[in-house]
């Protein structure tokens, strides 16, 4: 749900929603799988922002890993109707991106980076330069923050073994 700069936060929201933060290097297993260009543009077609998850295991929505990207910036927003917490590894970004909450604290992005963030409290995908486009990363959501070298475990296992063109993602014209 999309959230204004001027609305006060609501009980149990917290202004910076990015509560763990770690760069890592991505294994050798996880750098031969990246998409390339031409499968983010397929993944992506057009030039609207674009938002999705896919890979998961049908009817599952907790300690599932699986993908999310996005295409162009996002507004600030929450995420009601998914569990409190969501952790990702970033494996493709465009270096003109930064995530921020609604304090406007910046996080600077870059490939390998972890971090556990509060999807509750509003979030923002920020380009801080026009023309910014890409955003990919693996993801588990859970009702509590897990453990960092497990869950980041995880993520590596599923970006160097799931297939990028899963089922459920959804390409026009495919």
């Amino acid at each position: 749900m999309n959230w204004k700069w001027s609305e006060p936060l609501r009980k149990g929201m917290v202004d910076m929603p990015f509560l763990e933060i770690h760069q890592t290097d991505l294994p050798e297993s996880v750098v031969t799988k990246m998409p390339t260009v031409e499968d983010m543009e397929k993944a992506f077609p057009g030039k609207n922002h674009s938002l999705k998850t896919w890979g998961r295991t049908p009817g599952t929505k907790i300690l599932d890993p699986h993908w999310i990207g996005l295409s162009g910036q996002g507004p600030l927003h929450f995420d009601p109707g998914y569990p409190r917490y969501t952790h990702h590894l970033l494996l493709i970004i465009d270096p003109k991106f930064v995530l921020r909450g609604y304090s406007k604290e910046e996080v600077e992005l870059s490939s390998g980076l972890y971090f556990c963030m509060d999807g509750h409290s509003p979030h923002q995908l920020w380009a801080k330069e026009r023309g910014a486009k890409w955003y990919l990363a693996v993801s588990i959501d859970s009702h509590e923050v897990l453990p960092k070298d497990e869950t980041l475990g995880k993520l590596i296992q599923y970006a160097s073994s799931a297939p990028f063109f899963a089922p459920d993602l959804e390409i026009p014209n495919a």
